[in-house]
């Protein structure tokens, strides 16, 4: 069972901002650094890019397209007027079931040179089990389509932390 603490939306997105401010860090390699990730400006058109970290010097931008992993009205609104919520899984397959599911709602969205984050911001999803089960359910699955990586991006107790679902490494 998952319980969820306190957050307005707004805490909550500043919770994936800085959560994805490891996923930054890890990804600074081959000599390119970038900044902190920042929302996209609000005036600007949706276009399917909700973050982005732009490269000091050169290099490509960053972007990113965040999305709750459990969208459950009642899960989210339980958390807004009552300051917690409950989600439970019955299995760590029914939880790489809703990566999945997550996932497959932006499958129409653009994807190319995208970085999809999964906001699964106060739910225990980040197990190495999930993980080996979305890989053994889902896995041939998300290699068909063509966002450059996934991740999980969590926040516990306004600890942040993240793990690379796609590509699987190592």
């Amino acid at each position: 069972m998952a319980r969820c603490s306190s957050e307005s939306r707004a805490k909550a997105f500043l919770a994936v901002l800085t959560s994805l401010q490891p996923v930054v860090a890890r990804l600074n390699r081959d000599n390119i650094r970038w900044e902190e990730p920042e929302a996209r400006p609000k005036d600007e058109e949706e276009n399917g890019v909700d973050v982005v970290a732009r490269p000091l010097g050169e290099g490509k931008l960053l972007v990113f397209q965040v999305t709750r992993v459990d969208p459950d009205p009642r899960l989210w609104s339980d958390l807004a007027n009552m300051g917690f919520a409950e989600k439970t899984y019955p299995s760590v397959g029914d939880v790489a079931d809703a990566l999945r599911g997550a996932i497959f709602k932006k499958r129409n969205r653009p994807q190319k040179d995208i970085i999809l984050g999964l906001n699964g911001t106060q739910l225990p999803i980040g197990l190495p089990a999930v993980r080996a089960a979305f890989e053994t359910r889902h896995g041939q699955w998300v290699r068909t389509l063509q966002f450059d990586e996934i991740w999980v991006i969590e926040s516990f107790f306004d600890e942040p932390w993240t793990y690379r679902l796609f590509p699987v490494s190592g």
